[in-house]
């Protein structure tokens, strides 16, 4: 079972100026509820034993947030990016798996729950991060060329070229093992290199989202989703 889980929230929310401006961008509503909130909603029923949370940008406001719930704040002086804020908590998951979500995403499933199909497909043996990618088709509010190509018999994302269009987009939702992290770099960097990593040593696997996934990382895609969920 895994029973922990990180949430990146430090971003500046550049895209989401002028909102972002006073207020943090978890703290953005979607539809009355903060985004932070959205991703709290699918990880407080499953009564993990910790849930980690990385802040920056008017960190405050999120610690406020969070003052009355057990969410552990892993503050970053100095932004981290994807792969340097998830190490700088690290040593809160024990060297065991953990779950890594976006704060800023939402997504709905067709059927199931792609949090239980992630600990469900996880190998420990094999896989040291285990993605979860969504169909070009089924991604809301996306107009880049894609991520990844997939193998579904061998659940083997490869890495799109640069610029070329690809069939999946990455979803901000993944299962990781604290070992992909071993000798990795100091201070900021994207997590991305650690995918490559993984994947040279074939232990980068995905599974697919059957459902649709948005970014609501702009203010076009934040509008776009609102009306999606108010009207139907």
């Amino acid at each position: 079972m895994i029973k922990q889980s990180m949430i990146l929230a430090a971003g500046m929310g550049k895209r989401l100026q002028p909102l972002t401006l006073t207020t943090p961008k978890p703290l953005i509503t979607l539809n009355d509820t903060p985004l932070l909130q959205h991703i709290l909603n699918r990880l407080l029923p499953r009564q993990l034993d910790k849930i980690v949370i990385n802040t920056h940008y008017l960190s405050d406001q999120i610690a406020s947030y969070l003052k009355d719930t057990s969410v552990i704040i892993s503050h970053e002086s100095e932004l981290l990016e994807t792969g340097g804020g998830i190490a700088n908590a690290l040593f809160h998951f024990n060297n065991q798996p953990f779950f890594s979500l976006n704060s800023d995403i939402w997504w709905q499933e067709t059927s199931g729950n792609i949090l239980d199909d992630l600990q469900q497909t996880w190998d420990d043996k094999t896989m040291d991060a285990l993605l979860v990618l969504v169909s070009h088709k089924n991604a809301l509010n996306f107009a880049g060329p894609g991520d990844f190509f997939w193998n579904e018999a061998t659940l083997t994302p490869t890495f799109s070229p640069a610029g070329s269009p690809a069939p999946y987009i990455y979803t901000g939702i993944q299962l990781l093992h604290p070992r992909i992290f071993e000798n990795c770099p100091p201070g900021a960097f994207s997590i991305v290199d650690l995918y490559r990593k993984a994947h040279h040593n074939n232990r980068l696997k995905a599974i697919v989202l059957e459902g649709i996934w948005s970014d609501v990382g702009t203010l076009d895609a934040l509008e776009s989703l609102r009306h999606r969920l108010a009207h139907g």
